[in-house]
């Protein structure tokens, strides 16, 4: 049953209920005369209904999203910091979980390793190209500031290593 598609499921319990369907009209009798053609009649009009005031329903459907979105934002922020707990990056208090690595090799007696030395520059001056273009001014001279965005929704947040550690693990288990 569970290797069909949802179309041929459907499709089973369509054939399902018209054989219920068939059974059940097998047991009543004789469909009996036709009735008389009735008349159709009209009522009263009804009261003039009020219209929308567009301007409500937009803030309706403002607030409706924002509580919708801070739905979703809290929803994001539990899954990721229930990922972050999984892998071992924060404990059940939310604190960073840091594990020192291995050491490093030591060093040849104590002393620093130092690598050979560099090429030299041509003829050991600096290479300078030439300089950039100018890049355009804004009216009279000024910059050109657009208007303030929306105030973004509260919630919980990371911090920038969290995210940044939350980043560096996907990459290590290649989901990004």
């Amino acid at each position: 049953m569970l290797d069909f598609t949802l179309e041929e499921r459907v499709s089973q319990i369509e054939r399902y209920l018209n054989d219920l369907r068939m059974h059940r009209d097998s047991r009543r009798g004789p469909e009996g005369p036709r009735g008389i053609q009735g008349e159709s009649v009209q009522g009263p009009q009804g009261i003039p209904g009020k219209d929308a005031d567009i301007t409500e329903v937009i803030e309706i459907a403002k607030r409706s999203m924002q509580a919708e979105l801070q739905t979703a934002a809290s929803m994001l922020s539990q899954i990721v910091i229930k990922e972050l707990k999984r892998s071992g990056v924060i404990d059940e208090s939310g604190n960073a979980v840091l594990t020192p690595g291995p050491a490093g090799k030591d060093g040849q007696d104590g002393k620093s390793i130092v690598g050979p030395a560099g090429k030299d520059g041509v003829d050991g001056k600096s290479i300078v190209g030439p300089p950039g273009r100018d890049g355009r001014d804004g009216q009279d001279g000024k910059s050109i500031v657009g208007p303030e965005g929306p105030q973004g929704i509260p919630g919980e947040g990371m911090s920038k290593q969290d995210v940044i550690a939350l980043i560096l693990d996907m990459k290590r288990r290649g989901t990004i």
